[in-house]
């Protein structure tokens, strides 16, 4: 959320992971759900494949697109990646604004689904056309999504099932826009745009002591 400008190939790698890892994971849950009063073992194990699938087709495609891109500077790996990243900052990003309210903004499922795959692939466009700087805007909006996620793991004020009751992952689910999920829901904008600045200002310091080096 805060160094992706130092370490872009780690940002990337995670990225794959995430996309990797929620994908085999949403079709666990869709494949065999998980009634509402839960299954600890099966949702272990959902999580524990998921990870492990995650982390192998992360490494592996890498090792599957070692060559370059259209961009000659990029290797086709990390065009890819760039996508990835701006598209799970697109979904954040309409996951985000459907949480807004308990019914999503939208009561239809279409005009839900419309949102957050118009804000993913207008995310992922961005990101590709303009990686350097799009990097730090994606990592940071993905960071504060994914932190005020994990904190409500621990805080339970429901703003995690916004998640599950939009994705479609649990049919039992149900997603209630209380005000203590509101105060999740107006931290992340805050996070967001602290780590957008930080690496903004990171990176330009960075810039300005390697050419205070070089012309010594």
């Amino acid at each position: 959320m805060f160094a992706s400008h130092r370490y872009s190939k780690t940002t990337l790698y995670t990225s794959l992971y995430i996309l990797w890892h929620s994908l085999f994971l949403f079709l666990c849950y869709k494949i065999r759900p998980v009634a509402q009063a839960g299954n600890a073992t099966r949702q272990t194990l959902y999580l524990v494949i998921s990870q492990l699938l995650g982390v192998t087709l992360a490494v592996g495609s890498n090792k599957a697109t070692e060559k370059r891109s259209w961009k000659q500077e990029e290797t086709a790996w990390t065009t890819l990646g760039n996508a990835v990243l701006g598209c799970l900052s697109g979904m954040g990003f309409g996951l985000y604004v459907l949480a807004t309210s308990s019914v999503g903004m939208f009561k239809s499922t279409a005009a839900r689904v419309l949102v957050v795959l118009f804000a993913a692939l207008f995310h992922c466009i961005l990101t590709i056309r303009d990686s350097r700087n799009m990097r730090k805007v994606c990592s940071a909006i993905v960071g504060a999504y994914l932190f005020v996620l994990g904190i409500d793991c621990f805080a339970h004020t429901g703003y995690f099932d916004h998640l599950v009751v939009f994705l479609g992952v649990n049919r039992w689910a149900s997603y209630d826009a209380g005000d203590k999920a509101m105060v999740l829901h107006a931290m992340a904008p805050v996070l967001a745009l602290v780590a957008g600045l930080w690496q903004t200002y990171d990176a330009r310091a960075v810039v300005e002591r390697s050419m205070a080096s070089w012309s010594r």
